[in-house]
């Protein structure tokens, strides 16, 4: 558990990383995709913060393009 949450600081942390929105009826969750042990995560959390899963889709961008999820730019342009 302790190196799973490491890998979610590290991703949400990391200027590349990119944040998406996920927009669910009339709430919104936020993503951020980065890099990690050779392959590529998600981390999705509500719009409080609150972490709601963290895994690496079999395909990203086939993931992220069928649940409608927004790109809004990455870590460092957005969270400078």
């Amino acid at each position: 558990m302790k190196a799973y949450s490491q890998l979610i600081r590290n991703l949400v942390h990391a200027s590349e990383s990119l944040i998406y929105r996920y927009p669910v009826g009339e709430h919104s969750y936020y993503a951020v995709r980065g890099r990690a042990d050779d392959r590529e995560w998600l981390v999705i959390f509500d719009a409080q913060g609150v972490l709601e899963t963290a895994f690496p889709p079999n395909d990203m961008d086939k993931y992220l393009n069928s649940q409608g999820f927004e790109y809004l730019g990455t870590v460092g342009e957005i969270l400078p």
